[in-house]
Parts: C-alpha cells; structure tokens; sequence
C-alpha cells in the first residue's frame, strides 16, 4: 500500500511551511524580537522547554514522513533520516545561540529538543512499521500471523 501521490504532496507541502514558520520564529529570537503571542504561549514555567518538545518534534515527525523507510548509519546504527535531519538541525541551532546576545545557549533546550526528535523518530517508526506489515500482508495475500 504504497502512499497516494496527493496525501504525499500534502506532506511536503505541510513540511515546508513548518520549516518556513519555524525559520521565523529562530530568526525573530536571534534578534530578539518574538511577538507577544509567542511569549504569551510560553508563560507557564517549562513552557519554553515544552516548546522546544513540540516543535523540534514537529520537524523531526513532518520530515521522517517524507522520508519514511530511509534511514542512515549513525555510531554502526540505523536511525531514520528524517530524525537525523533534525537532530542535525537542532545541534546547529542550539550552538549557533553562542554567537546572539539576544540568546542563550542552554544544555537543557537542547536536550527538550532531542527529546521531541527521538519521539517523533519512534512514532514515525512505527508508522512505517505498519506501513511495511500492510504491504506485506497487501503483496502475499495473508495475514500477518505470530507463533504463541
């Protein structure tokens, strides 16, 4: 059961907007300039570290789907490339706050923010996972059976 061509459209389309929006947001804090709402979304305490959950996993989860089943060699492991995308994202994020005065490196973010991309990273395995039993139930007509 190979993807349909619109819903895999749908993804990308949904990716680069959250890459464009999320782009927006890194670049408005490095000039220290947020809008209120986005404060307003963070006054709760941990908010900030909730955020930074929720939106590097929201990357991490949009782009293992557009590259569902392909993964890379990492330390002799396999990990989704979508995963590995991110968690590149966020370390160069994260480091580069080292040069803004306007912001703060913090080890705690950037734990937040691996923590968001290897949920994400779980959750798109196991989509692919089912993905993968439907195809194969799909292809050899039976059903997947397991041995008690």
């Amino acid at each position: 059961m190979e993807t349909p061509v619109r819903c895999r459209k749908l993804i990308y389309l949904l990716t680069f907007c959250f890459v464009i929006a999320l782009s927006a947001i890194i670049l408005l804090a490095d000039r220290g300039r947020l809008p209120g709402l986005v404060y307003r979304l963070y006054a709760f305490p941990g908010g900030d570290k909730v955020g930074h959950v929720l939106l590097m996993g929201g990357l991490a989860l949009l782009l293992n789907l557009c590259f569902i089943g392909r993964s890379v060699a990492i330390l002799g492991q396999r990990a989704p490339l979508g995963g590995a995308l991110a968690a590149s994202i966020v370390l160069i994020e994260e480091i580069s706050q080292l040069g803004f005065h306007s912001r703060t490196f913090s080890w705690v973010d950037l734990g937040c923010s691996l923590l968001g991309v290897m949920c994400a990273s779980l959750i798109a395995s196991r989509i692919s996972y089912g993905r993968s039993a439907a195809n194969h139930q799909a292809e050899h007509g039976a059903k997947l059976t397991t041995d008690r």
